[in-house]
Formats: structure tokens, sequence, C-alpha cells
């Protein structure tokens, strides 16, 4: 009896231990690594649309729309396809930053649009081969409305991170005057070491 007891609590063992690697392999199965995959390739978009968003600048400052605006169409379809991925894939705080920095490249382009379009006057000492001024008639209240809109979307830019880090720091207790005695304090600390 000894002997049938003991293989039935082998098996009985066996079983549970089964049911347990079933369990396991089905947890395991609906552990979703796909955002972490679409992160991974979104730090590969994000490196893109990096370089393509010097390049953008490395023409606006040559005044070569030719190599700009294509290069800033790309960083702006990769930056936004970036925030869309990371809806509800990426933490909240890393979609806000994402979003300032689409906010943050549309207005640069649309400085940068209204300077090689519209900028009233040449200055000799931004002069090069290939820049003879702008490329449809100067007009300084076009090339005006495109800085005023370019800072409006950069003030909107700051004005949504500053909320977010405003909620951000109610929800977790902190009152913005303990955080400006805080730096107050570290800044008298590093002005004595100083002396």
């Amino acid at each position: 009896m000894d002997g049938a007891t003991a293989a039935t609590k082998l098996s009985h063992s066996k079983e549970a231990l089964q049911r347990l690697a079933d369990q396991l392999r089905g947890s395991l199965k609906c552990w979703r690594p796909k955002p972490l995959l679409q992160r991974r390739k979104s730090g590969r978009y994000e490196h893109v649309w990096l370089l393509c968003w010097i390049l953008k600048d490395l023409g606006w400052v040559l005044l070569c729309g030719f190599v700009a605006w294509p290069a800033a169409l790309i960083a702006l379809v990769l930056q936004a396809q970036d925030v869309f991925q990371q809806w509800k894939s990426a933490p909240l705080a890393e979609w806000v930053h994402s979003l300032a920095i689409l906010g943050w490249l549309s207005g640069s382009c649309v400085w940068m649009t209204a300077q090689l379009l519209f900028e009233p006057s040449i200055h000799k000492n931004r002069t090069a081969p290939w820049y003879s001024g702008s490329i449809l008639t100067g007009n300084a209240d076009h090339y005006h409305w495109g800085v005023y809109l370019m800072q409006a979307i950069h003030m909107t830019t700051l004005l949504g991170l500053k909320l977010f880090y405003a909620k951000t720091m109610a929800d977790a207790g902190v009152s913005s005057s303990s955080v400006i005695a805080m730096l107050k304090g570290s800044s008298a600390k590093k002005s004595q070491r100083g002396r």
C-alpha cells in the first residue's frame, strides 16, 4: 500500500508541476513584449529624425531650401510617427517630451520657411553663391507673421510642459515654494564653496 500511495503522490506531484509549467507558459505568452519592440524601433527612428533635424538646420544656415525642406519634412513625419507610437506604449512623461519636441520642430520649420520664402533683406554676411534672396518676393509682413506663428507654437509648447510639470508636482505633493527654496539653498551653497 505504501508503494501505491507513494506512486499516487508522485503522480499528483507531476501533474501539479505540469499544471504549473502550463500556467507559466501561458502567462509568458500573454506577456506582451510588443511595446518594447515598438520602442526599440522608435529609438531607431529617433536617430533618423535627429539626423534630419540637423540636416534641416544645416540647410537653413546655408540658406539652401533644397536641403532644408525635405529634411524638415522627414523629421516632422518621423517625430509625429514616434509620438503616435508612444501614445499607448510609453510612460506619460516620455510621451509629453516627444510631443514637446514635435512642437519645437514644427515651430522651427515655420520660422525657417518664413525666412527662406519671405525674408525682406539680404544680409551681406550671410550670402552664399546659391542664395540671392528669398525665394518669393521679400515681404516683411509675411516674414513677421511666420515669426509670430513660430513664437506662438514655441510658447504653447513651453506652456504645455509647464502645466505638465506643475500637475506632476501637485500630484506628488511637492509645492513650488519648496522647490524654489531648495534651489535657492543649493545656489547659496555653491556660491559659498566658490569663495
